[in-house]
């Protein structure tokens, strides 16, 4: 599992030839946002996603808020022009409901799992497959910053301590001075963003719904935790 940057862009041109031949030209990633809160949020975060510079990117909405299906269903559609949209009964988890990707979702080669308060950069979705297909990782996740303070860090995963409780590499409030830019090994990364291989969620049955839910940065839920186990 690998853990890398957002905050940092390759410009044209500039991948590495060797780099290069490691990576398929050509992978399907299904976008997985859950909406529960579906407050004003959810359009930045969908915005986001119609911005990436990636080339298959499928969006799936799984829509487990309270609000009318319809309305919900119009600002999707006004964020993100051709996104899935499965409404899901609301008393469902996070957790529970990512995992509905586990029979809905057929054919991706990766997942991106975005927490509906996350806005990602244009090119997040393609440097984290990318790095999965270079590293052959399971996982990979990006730094994620605060959203009204981007030279603030939130997470960069997360180790365990020898009791397994969560060590996060991030201090609260640490200033991102590019200190948690190189790739290296985590346990686990927050559900709030991460790609995961498609084959891998679905042999390890997804989330672990009996530990608790799956939602931003917490980890106290485990199901986060468990997932990178």
């Amino acid at each position: 599992m690998d853990a890398t940057s957002l905050a940092e862009s390759q410009p044209p041109g500039g991948h590495d030839s060797g780099r290069d031949a490691a990576i398929r030209p050509v992978v399907s990633v299904v976008a997985v946002v859950v909406a529960r809160v579906a407050d004003a949020s959810l359009e930045d975060c969908l915005g986001s996603m119609a911005r990436q510079d990636l080339t298959e990117l499928t969006v799936l909405v799984l829509d487990v808020s309270t609000l009318d299906e319809a309305a919900i269903s119009e600002r999707i559609a006004a964020a993100v022009p051709g996104a899935f949209v499965k409404r899901l009964d609301p008393s469902v988890t996070a957790a529970e409901a990512a995992n509905d990707v586990l029979g809905s979702v057929q054919g991706a080669d990766y997942l991106y799992f975005c927490h509906e308060s996350v806005a990602s950069a244009p090119d997040a979705v393609r440097l984290l497959v990318e790095e999965a297909e270079r590293a052959e990782a399971a996982m990979v996740g990006p730094k994620i910053v605060r959203w009204d303070d981007h030279d603030r860090l939130l997470a960069v995963g997360v180790g365990v301590d020898r009791t397994a409780f969560a060590v996060p590499f991030v201090q609260v409030g640490e200033l991102d001075q590019a200190q948690h830019d190189a790739q290296r090994d985590v346990v686990a990364l927050p559900g709030a963003a991460f790609v995961i291989r498609a084959d891998v969620f679905e042999a390890v049955a997804g989330f672990d719904t009996i530990l608790g839910d799956t939602d931003g940065l917490g980890w106290g839920a485990g199901a986060d935790l468990d997932l990178g186990w």
